[in-house]
């Protein structure tokens, strides 16, 4: 976010006087120790009383280190983990949300967001423009609905005039995002939607409301049960307002120096340090409102761009320009960035995946905006240059040491995504549990070791969950089948060194297929059956494995009026609605499924049952995909003669 603002009274911010010691925390890196030099050489150039700075390579936190003070008064420095306002790059998050609602089948990019909305009314006797009930999510996610943004125009910027939106609504001030956008109702569109890119915080604010009416719960609700909470981020949260509303762990916020004292959006309406009272965070929820650590947000970045061990998406926009989509891009030649700042914060999340030689992430906080924005140029260019200009990367990883929670996957395709009833699940961490210990048999139950594992679900009720396996780094265990849809906590007790929790997201179904090499990608882990036309019964085999590693065998699709049946193995789906909600394709041909469902024999397994398609007959390595209840499976591989 940048506003511009004239001056009032003046305020001034204390920074590092030239010349003067700046006290670094964290673990020194000795190969990494440009970074150090980058960053205490901008902080003393542009007076930044604090930041945070983290690195990963290859997906493995490398580097994270805290500089300055976290409060000056108190001299208090900066640490590793100190929590900062992410100012715009929460809409890295929004965006997010909004991939998992569609991952949910809940949502569509071509979705009008105004035929969501239709609760959120104007004054009556407000002109509409007609145009504002064609706006789509995907051009709100591009920052293309039609509203110029602060860049353009008059620049204005709505999510700023939050006093007098609530006195124009009759709201008390300060004006939320619901009441901003039936103001917003009554402005006309600058251009039509799709044809023009202004960049514009209000159009998060709006699709902060639909992740709110789609899913039925509050914004930081969905955010922390689907985003945040399943890859173990437990600490990023909604920050407020007031220095009052500090986090634990979290910094003060200075303006620049000679920055103007304004008067607070808050009653009584006194003159305030702009930081502090000079907007709302609760507005700016969706657009602005999060707070972070650098290394949660490496973790985040990580999980959506195919480092992490746990991903995010299942499968990762690939738009013709990723940038503008609000998440990070997945795989090579990327150079992405995402800038954010409001007054007393400056943020930076950084993807650098074309440098040849490996991938390099880097997160930056500061608890200050400059007024020179050629701050963000200076740390952007040098940051990126000290990571091509490192030859020698550390091997180990750090994520571990600041684990505070955990990450939840999908036991079949070991993506971060909703759980559903009688679905296996893994869990995934450090010190989960004393030592090693796997079920004997079944039923499953529910304390193996010192471990036991609950789920508190979205009516309250708290859930035993049946265990499969625990050890230090791993937990396997079964989804309760009383668990209700929607938001829901995961803790796991017996972990060494206390409880540790997570928020999670239960549907009634979140189907995942298995693979023969236990990845989530690949050879598909199935059974085939040839029905001859003389009622033999011939097993063709899916897939040998050798040395530990398993490929597809090519199946013999036979002579004309035999039938291959396909036997595919998963997990999440056997509370569909109904056979008729479940299709699958095989090498993008439609399939007939003949059953989904439990499989008779292993707790927790499902299996559907699929005619492979005689047309397909050489076609090689194909791809299924399997849609059950409007949520996708993960693609798997057969090889077809």
């Amino acid at each position: 976010m940048q506003i511009h603002f004239s001056s009032l009274l003046v305020f001034a911010m204390v920074g590092p006087a030239l010349g003067q010691s700046i006290p670094i925390t964290g673990q020194a890196v000795p190969d990494l120790a440009a970074y150090d030099n980058v960053v205490t050489s901008l902080m003393q150039k542009y007076q930044v009383p604090g930041v945070a700075l983290a690195v990963a390579r290859d997906g493995r936190l490398v580097f994270a280190r805290g500089y300055g003070y976290a409060d000056t008064d108190l001299q208090l420095p900066v640490q590793p983990d100190s929590l900062f306002r992410l100012a715009s790059v929460t809409k890295s998050h929004t965006a997010a949300a909004i991939f998992k609602l569609i991952e949910q089948g809940k949502l569509r990019l071509s979705d009008k967001a105004f035929s969501i909305l239709s609760n959120l009314q104007p004054l009556p006797g407000t002109v509409v423009d007609p145009r504002i009930a064609t706006i789509t999510i995907q051009e709100l996610l591009e920052h293309e609905s039609g509203w110029y943004g602060e860049a353009d125009g008059t620049h204005y910027d709505p999510m700023f005039d939050v006093d007098h939106i609530a006195q124009v609504m009759g709201t008390p001030p300060p004006a939320d995002c619901p009441t901003i956008i039936r103001y917003e109702l009554g402005r006309p569109l600058d251009t039509d939607p799709g044809t023009y890119y202004s960049y514009l915080n209000f159009g998060y604010c709006i699709l902060g409301e639909v992740v709110h009416q789609v899913s039925g719960v509050p914004y930081d609700v969905y955010l922390k049960a689907n985003v945040t909470g399943p890859i173990g981020n437990s600490r990023t949260a909604l920050g407020g307002s007031l220095q009052t509303d500090q986090l634990p762990g979290e910094v003060t916020y200075y303006d620049f120096p000679g920055a103007p004292l304004v008067a607070s959006v808050f009653p009584p309406f006194g003159m305030v340090p702009r930081p502090y009272g000079g907007f709302s965070m609760l507005a700016n929820e969706a657009d602005g409102g999060l707070v972070s650590s650098t290394i949660e947000l490496l973790r985040f970045l990580t999980s959506i761009n195919g480092d992490g061990a746990a991903q995010l998406l299942q499968t990762a926009p690939a738009p013709d320009a990723p940038r503008n989509l609000g998440v990070p891009p997945s795989g090579q030649g990327w150079v992405w960035f995402f800038n954010g700042g409001i007054w007393g914060t400056s943020t930076g999340l950084f993807l650098d995946s074309a440098a040849p030689q490996g991938r390099t992430d880097f997160a930056f906080l500061a608890n200050t905006r400059p007024a020179n924005s050629a701050w963000y140029t200076d740390m952007n260019n040098q940051l990126l240059d000290t990571g091509r200009q490192i030859t020698n990367w550390p091997t180990n990883d750090l994520f571990p040491q600041f684990q505070t929670s955990f990450t939840v996957v999908h036991a079949a395709n070991f993506v971060a995504k909703a759980l559903a009833p009688d679905e296996l699940a893994t869990i995934e961490g450090v010190n989960l549990a004393g030592s090693a210990a796997t079920a004997p048999g079944t039923p499953l139950p529910v304390s193996l070791g010192s471990d036991t594992v609950t789920v508190v679900d979205s009516s309250g009720a708290t859930l035993a969950a049946p265990l499969v396996y625990v050890s230090p780094q791993q937990i396997n265990f079964l989804v309760p089948a009383l668990a209700q849809p929607g938001p829901a906590s995961i803790t796991v007790a017996g972990s060494v060194g206390g409880p540790l929790s997570a928020n999670v997201w239960i549907d009634p179904v979140s189907p995942g297929l298995f693979t023969a090499n236990s990845d989530g990608v690949g050879v598909a882990a199935a059974l085939a059956t040839r029905y001859t036309a003389d009622g033999s019964q011939i097993q063709e085999p899916v897939f040998q494995c050798t040395s530990g590693y398993c490929t597809a065998v090519p199946i013999d699709l036979g002579v004309s009026g035999d039938q291959v049946i396909l036997q595919l193995f998963g997990t999440g789906l056997r509370h569909v609605s109904g056979l008729s909600n479940v299709s699958a394709t095989i090498g993008g041909l439609n399939a007939t499924v003949l059953y989904a469902g439990a499989q008779s024999t292993y707790t927790g397994l499902d299996q559907v049952n699929v005619a492979i398609p005689p047309n397909l007959a050489g076609a090689g390595i194909v791809g299924i995909l399997l849609e059950v209840d409007g949520r996708f499976t993960n693609v798997v591989d057969i090889q077809i003669n």
